[in-house]
């Protein structure tokens, strides 16, 4: 039987989690890229008022969710980064530490 007072142990204590919304900004990518793309250059060539707005709406769909997956890449970089240089502090510190 388990001792209900004692702390449960993380799984990777070494570990830095990535952001909750970073997977949440790949969604929004996912989605609003090929929607956009598709409002933007469906009526591009025709001049009537809907079709300019429509353009206009599938061009501001298409940056946001270019801006999201920026977003998401640069969150994914940060993490990485920041994994590797505590992976190096580990390293350097258990080659300091007589065992």
């Amino acid at each position: 039987m388990t001792n209900p007072a004692s702390p449960s142990p993380e799984p990777h204590p070494n570990r830095i989690a990535l952001p909750a919304v970073a997977p949440t900004l790949f969604v929004v990518a996912v989605l609003f890229l090929p929607i956009g793309a598709f409002l933007g250059t469906v009526n591009a060539e025709r001049d009537f008022d809907w079709a300019i707005f429509q353009t206009q709406l599938g061009t501001a769909i298409f940056w946001f969710g270019a801006g999201s997956l920026l977003a998401a890449l640069v969150l994914v970089g940060i993490r990485s980064i920041a994994q590797h240089h505590l992976d190096f502090v580990l390293r350097a510190q258990r080659l300091q530490r007589p065992e």
